[in-house]
């Protein structure tokens, strides 16, 4: 019988990567229906300082992704495949793994991308572990 492979839960993640997850969600919905607000950001990431750091790694995660970045709705604990991704490619950065985020990526993204991805990621992470 074929069983699809299930993503991590939302609520086994290290609390940084599942900031990043929620703010992922919470920025795609907020600026769909126009309630988006970089307060309500910060409160998702826990610090406000976060907040560009965020904007950047989302700005390179956008720019280099071969598809649309594919999200679950806020209220799923599940992980798309995509965040998944993010949130392997966020805990190589808070290990200083650099090998492990151009492991992940280099079949998709050129390696000039993988730099402003791992740069992004990096410095979201320094910040988010204080």
């Amino acid at each position: 019988m074929f069983m699809p492979a299930r993503t991590p839960n939302l609520r086994c993640l290290p609390e940084g990567q599942a900031r990043i997850v929620g703010a992922l969600r919470y920025m795609h919905v907020a600026r769909r229906i126009g309630r988006y607000s970089e307060c309500g950001l910060g409160i998702r990431l826990g610090s406000w300082r976060a907040v560009l750091p965020f904007h950047v790694l989302a700005e390179a995660l956008g720019s280099v992704w071969p598809e649309p970045i594919c999200l679950h709705p806020i209220c799923l604990k599940r992980l798309s495949h995509d965040e998944m991704m993010i949130v392997d490619i966020a805990g190589a950065a808070a290990e200083g793994d650099r090998g492990a985020v151009d492991r992940l990526l280099e079949d998709m993204v050129s390696a000039r991308g993988r730099d402003g991805v791992w740069l992004a990621a990096r410095r979201l992470m320094r910040v988010l572990a204080g």
